[in-house]
């Protein structure tokens, strides 16, 4: 005569059970049975709607796929709060399965869990990257940089896809010693192929298996398991790119023909432990130096078309220095703050990688009266921030004087500090970036005027739009579009062809 209410009460338990949880989760669009909002979320440009969406449900949201709790903070606060002052318990990464499992991309400290061997590959990370050693990259990019400006003298209507090809190039360079020639252009060529994979891959939520691992096991000739046979000739890409360039570096230090490398630095050092360890420690300063400055080169070209008054400034900052009579070089640097400052607005007016990369909580924790559970996908919305009004007044404005000592303009958050990451996961190639970026941007201002293009009759094509389309994915960059690349001083870049710079 119990059974009743034995029965409602154990009913009341599950029903208690569970509520309870999802009463105390951070608030978030309401999901589906089974499938939360797995059905919600666009399959790109994610970005845009975490931040329609925080502005209903706030700037730490909950969002649930297949059983996953999606964590989406869309706040410089609530981000610091999480991954910095709390990051023994957010500094771990979700397992990418796709990528790390399928792809082969478990080397990159990019998508590694937290722990032991993190911190090696890391260290050996940062150790190529102290400021102490940054000149000894200088004269590669010094060098790259002339030779991009000779190379869009000669054909300035390809300007995107030489920009693409040197952001490539300067980091071959540095890191194997290749030079030009068809040997460093093929290795380009397969690390564009093996990045743009990475890319594709790396939006969450794109492939089922990320959010059911098991489903790694079904084999390619069952139906809906194309991820399988994709990743498959993907991984071909990712481990060619570490281990091709590397044995390259590697046979011609035993012939005595090697050009100066990290990687030769590295495979000369006896401390290094192994080989492997020198592989992903290349690879990853690739992948850190090469599609995200691709994203700001391809940035800064439109902003100087939409925004001529900041070129001008610039350009008239360099002339002060060099008098139009050189380009400019590392001595210079000190001498030219506004570019300094135009490189920090390239970082914040268009992020290269507008979600970052995925943390993830190592135990359950609490924020502002919600619980935020075990293993939760932690994403900070970096674009809402960096494009956040409230910091950054008309944010679509191209405005270096947001950075600059003295300007007109109220000093503003420095960019690096949301567009670089967070707590103990900060990407550690920060100076080099900026390094990388300026040398290019001051020497293309000092050679042209980047200009509207025109028609075949000669009239101005229209100005794209302030709200320009960017590419979807784990990098972002505006979409193509089309320019004029004008002489400044046609002897000045003529030289180049005959100095030996």
């Amino acid at each position: 005569m119990f059974y009743p209410a034995i029965i409602f009460s154990l009913l009341g338990m599950v029903i208690f059970l569970a509520l309870r949880p999802r009463s105390r989760l951070p608030p978030g669009p309401p999901g589906l049975p089974l499938v939360g909002n797995a059905l919600d979320v666009p399959p790109s440009h994610q970005w845009t709607k975490y931040l329609q969406w925080s502005t209903e449900y706030g700037d730490v949201m909950h969002l649930s796929a297949l059983g996953r709790h999606l964590i989406i903070l869309s706040s410089l606060d609530a981000a610091r709060d999480l991954l910095e002052k709390r990051s023994n318990v957010y500094s771990d990464r979700p397992r990418f399965t796709m990528i790390s499992d399928l792809m082969g991309w478990d080397w990159a400290i990019q998508f590694m869990s937290y722990g032991a061997r993190f911190k090696q590959y890391r260290s050996s990370v940062m150790a190529q990257l102290r400021k102490q050693v940054l000149h000894r990259y200088h004269p590669i990019q010094l060098r790259e940089a002339r030779q991009l400006v000779l190379q869009l003298h000669r054909s300035p209507e390809n300007f995107l896809q030489l920009i693409k090809h040197a952001s490539g190039a300067t980091m071959m360079s540095i890191l194997y010693g290749f030079k030009e020639g068809q040997r460093r252009d093929g290795y380009v060529h397969l690390a564009e192929e093996a990045t743009e994979s990475l890319v594709i891959a790396g939006n969450v939520g794109k492939y089922l298996v990320d959010f059911i691992p098991i489903l790694k096991y079904v084999p390619e000739w069952v139906p809906g398991s194309g991820f399988q046979r994709q990743a498959r000739e993907w991984r071909k890409l990712c481990l060619s790119l570490i281990n091709s360039p590397f044995q390259d570096v590697k046979n011609s230090l035993t012939m005595g023909t090697a050009s100066p490398s990290i990687v030769g630095y590295m495979l000369e050092d006896q401390t290094m432990e192994t080989e492997h360890l020198i592989k992903a420690t290349a690879g990853v300063l690739y992948l850190g130096g090469a599609d995200t400055t691709l994203s700001a080169f391809y940035s800064f070209m439109l902003a100087m078309i939409l925004f001529p008054d900041v070129m001008r400034k610039a350009q008239e900052e360099i002339d002060s220095v060099t008098k139009g009579e050189r380009l400019p070089d590392f001595a210079d640097k000190s001498a030219l703050p506004y570019c300094n400052c135009l490189v920090l607005e390239v970082f914040r007016w268009v992020p290269a990688v507008p979600l970052g990369v995925p943390h993830q909580s190592n135990g359950i924790d609490q924020y502002r009266g919600y619980v935020i559970p075990k293993n939760a996908i932690v994403m900070v919305n970096v674009w809402s921030i960096l494009r956040d009004e409230r910091i950054y007044p008309d944010p679509s404005r191209f405005s270096p004087d947001r950075f600059m000592p003295g300007s007109s303009e109220e000093k503003q958050l420095d960019p690096r500090e949301v567009a670089f990451g967070f707590g103990r996961r900060t990407c550690p190639g920060v100076h080099f970036a900026e390094d990388h970026l300026w040398i290019i941007f001051v020497t293309i201002l000092a050679a042209f005027d980047i200009r509207r293009s025109k028609t075949g009759a000669g009239a101005e094509n229209p100005l794209p739009s302030r709200d320009f389309k960017v590419t979807s994915g784990m990098v972002s960059l505006p979409e193509p579009f089309p320019c004029d690349l004008v002489p400044r001083s046609l002897n000045l870049i003529k030289s180049l062809g005959q100095d030996d710079y």
